[in-house]
């Protein structure tokens, strides 16, 4: 699935159409200028990567608008825009630290979103996809490394028609993590058009690692106590009030080790269901899954 492009795309449209836009002036005068100054470092990158990247016009009249977009488990996120949406580039900078986490060429999406650019054969093989697309992600400092694991290749699907889509995974000593409680997969991806150039990169990793990659648990262990915890979901607060009551457990679909963020919610006193900031913590934990008779899917994590 070509996430970041799709999360791009989503608040571009939110943006334009006005909402989630902060005023300008709510953001420090230090930090717009260090935005501004990484808004100009990400577009002459862009002009490289994209022989249809149009540049818009900002002068004062038409300057730059910064908005902070976050939710409950994502770190606060700058998106810096020009006025004119319909040019230049939409780039992501974390707050924690003003560093670069992602841009979208907008002129070049909304080509493609118009099925401006059609292209059904690539030209390229695969193994040339990847080298351009790691090129790109090298030239915005996102670096492959042996934390990062390619999980999607795919060429004129889902949202990127047209285009190759490339998705890495974040790994640790071959642990991926695990989204159940995470709006998005934590790695990198890349859309690009074979001719038209870049249309996105960007990061979506910020969860921090695990204390420990010690295994205490075996997997039979695991099923075990798993199969004893999944009946008691439903007696929690949060499952009442989101769920109707009464459900039965038909099996066991997977059971992995796997990096997670814990919303311990079989324990009352420390449960976050519903949480009000980032995790500050992640576990490796074996992640079992089950089915119930009315295909509502249970995860547990132990």
């Amino acid at each position: 699935m070509q996430r970041l492009l799709l999360a791009l795309a989503i608040k571009y449209i939110l943006f334009c159409s006005g909402y989630l836009w902060a005023d300008n002036a709510n953001v420090p005068p230090e930090a717009q200028q260090k935005l501004q100054a990484i808004y100009k470092t990400v577009e002459s990158k862009l002009k490289q990567d994209s022989d249809s990247y149009q540049t818009a016009n900002l002068e004062q009249s038409n300057r730059l608008k910064i908005g902070t977009l976050g939710d409950q488990w994502e770190p606060a996120t700058y998106m810096v825009q020009p006025n004119d949406s319909d040019k230049g580039a939409l780039v992501g900078v974390w707050t924690d630290g003003l560093r670069f986490r992602s841009v979208l060429n907008i002129s070049l999406h909304r080509l493609i979103e118009d099925n401006e650019i059609i292209q059904q054969v690539p030209q390229l093989s695969v193994e040339q996809a990847i080298d351009r697309a790691e090129r790109y992600l090298n030239h915005y400092q996102i670096p492959i490394s042996k934390k990062l694991k390619l999980v999607n290749a795919t060429f004129n699907t889902g949202v990127t028609p047209g285009c190759w889509a490339f998705t890495w995974d974040r790994v640790i000593d071959g642990y991926s993590w695990d989204d159940i409680c995470l709006p998005v997969g934590e790695g990198v991806s890349v859309v690009f058009h074979e001719t038209k150039g870049l249309v996105s990169v960007g990061s979506t990793i910020y969860t921090p690692l695990p204390k420990s990659l010690d295994v205490v648990m075996t997997r039979e262990q695991a099923i075990a106590k798993a199969t004893r915890c999944a009946p008691l979901v439903e007696r929690t607060p949060f499952y009442k009030s989101c769920r109707f009551d009464g459900f039965v457990v038909s099996g066991m679909t997977s059971c992995e080790l796997k990096i997670a963020v814990p919303n311990y919610l079989l324990d009352p006193k420390r449960a976050n269901w519903m949480p009000t900031r980032p995790p500050d913590g992640t576990r490796l934990c074996w992640v079992v899954r089950f089915t119930t008779v009315d295909s509502i899917d249970l995860c547990i994590l132990h």
